[in-house]
């Protein structure tokens, strides 16, 4: 789906320092198919089901390798912990 922008994390603020966590829950297959679309206007987080919250840092309990997307690209990573470095990455625009 290249180009077509989601808004998987609509309250996101990239200059807060923290991580935008997103958490859904047990959902079917046919409620996972209708609220799909959702996530093109962000409004998927209104689904009771879906959880969000800020977070410093987030530690993983399970240290196994699991398919992880990051920038559009898929790879096996084995995370144990995400936190935010303020300032490390300077972009250019």
């Amino acid at each position: 789906m290249t180009g077509v922008l989601t808004m998987m994390a609509p309250a996101a603020n990239v200059s807060d320092g923290k991580l935008d966590v997103i958490r859904v829950g047990a959902l079917t297959r046919s409620g996972l198919v209708g609220q799909f679309p959702r996530i093109f206007t962000g409004h998927h987080v209104d689904h009771p089901l879906v959880e969000t919250k800020l977070a410093a840092r987030v530690d993983f309990v399970e240290d196994h390798v699991q398919p992880c997307m990051i920038d559009g690209e898929i790879i096996e990573l084995a995370p144990r912990s995400l936190e935010v470095l303020p300032s490390v990455l300077r972009v250019i625009a």
